[in-house]
């Protein structure tokens, strides 16, 4: 049995009753930018997301999704030249189809610097040469 304190459900609560009516007020139409603008302001209400923030690290892979959304809404103010009014519903169904279909590549490793890195190398295995001349087919290795 999962016990749940009454604090707590009210909590979520009355973050889901201030998220339900943020979302009312939007318009059912609008142009695409608005609606974008619109999503960048909840997005750093809710989840602190925004555009200006400093502290985005591209190392960091929670960093690497919340400039991805912030670059599909960005991408979704082109469609103002395709239609000029859209309905919320396929404002929404929109982001969710390009939010779904987006791809987030992993940051790289951490490579090791320095003296560290020397050591972890891996040494190069050289290739035996033939010298030419009176001894030929003999190997650099062999003498």
């Amino acid at each position: 049995m999962i016990r749940i304190a009454a604090a707590q459900i009210r909590g979520l609560a009355n973050i889901f009753n201030e998220i339900s009516i943020d979302l009312e007020t939007l318009p059912p139409q609008a142009s695409w930018s608005h609606y974008v603008g619109a999503w960048k302001e909840r997005l750093k209400k809710y989840l602190g997301i925004s555009s200006g923030n400093d502290k985005m690290e591209l190392e960091n892979s929670e960093d690497l999704v919340r400039l991805e959304i912030l670059a599909i809404l960005d991408r979704l103010t082109g469609l103002d030249a395709v239609r000029a009014n859209t309905s919320l519903s396929d404002f929404s169904q929109t982001f969710q189809h390009w939010l779904e279909r987006c791809t987030v590549a992993a940051p790289p490793k951490r490579r090791w610097s320095g003296r560290a890195q020397r050591h972890r190398r891996p040494r190069p295995i050289l290739p035996r040469t033939i010298y030419p001349g009176p001894q030929r087919g003999r190997f650099s290795s062999d003498y």
